[in-house]
């Protein structure tokens, strides 16, 4: 049985949009839309998508022509995407990142913000998203130094251990 918080459903989406957005992701979806808007070419691929932090700022940065295809495997998160973002010429998708439901090369850009670390098989998903590439296309993913290197991240992760002893949230451990 998947814990609940694990599956991202109920309440979980709208927390993850509501307070991890702005602090964790937020200025990274910025910083990496801007800086890869204008090599994405007609068509984007972003798997693990989320709330669609990530989708919402790179649709305000590529010309509405481009089309965007943002997938998530969890349903939940998928839903309050659609809803929450209703971004124009988005079509969201439910996929997973190892199998994905796509012709190849079909993309001529892949995203995949923060997810990739989530994977239980990382190396079928690269191939996967290379598959779907089109020749000379992108393929941008992002992850998270471990808690060593991420002193604020350790913090946190100490303080929630800290109030939890007992039972501390999971929802934020990688694989």
């Amino acid at each position: 049985m998947v814990e609940r918080n694990a599956a991202y459903e109920g309440s979980i989406p709208a927390i993850y949009e509501e307070y991890l957005g702005p602090a964790l992701f937020d200025p990274y979806a910025v910083l990496v839309a801007s800086k890869f808007a204008s090599a994405c070419g007609t068509s984007v691929l972003e798997t693990a998508c989320g709330t669609g932090i990530f989708t919402k700022h790179l649709r305000k940065q590529v010309p509405s022509a481009v089309e965007i295809v943002a997938t998530d495997l969890n349903p939940g998160m998928l839903a309050f995407a659609q809803r929450v973002q209703n971004e124009a010429n988005v079509r969201w998708q439910e996929a997973n990142a190892m199998s994905l439901p796509f012709r190849d090369k079909g993309f001529s850009a892949v995203f995949c913000m923060f997810g990739i670390m989530f994977v239980p098989d990382k190396a079928v998903a690269f191939v996967e998203a290379a598959r779907v590439l089109q020749p000379g296309g992108i393929f941008v993913f992002s992850v998270w130094d471990g808690l060593s290197a991420s002193p604020a991240a350790a913090a946190a992760d100490q303080l929630l251990r800290d109030t939890f002893p007992s039972n501390p949230p999971t929802y934020y451990e990688v694989p």
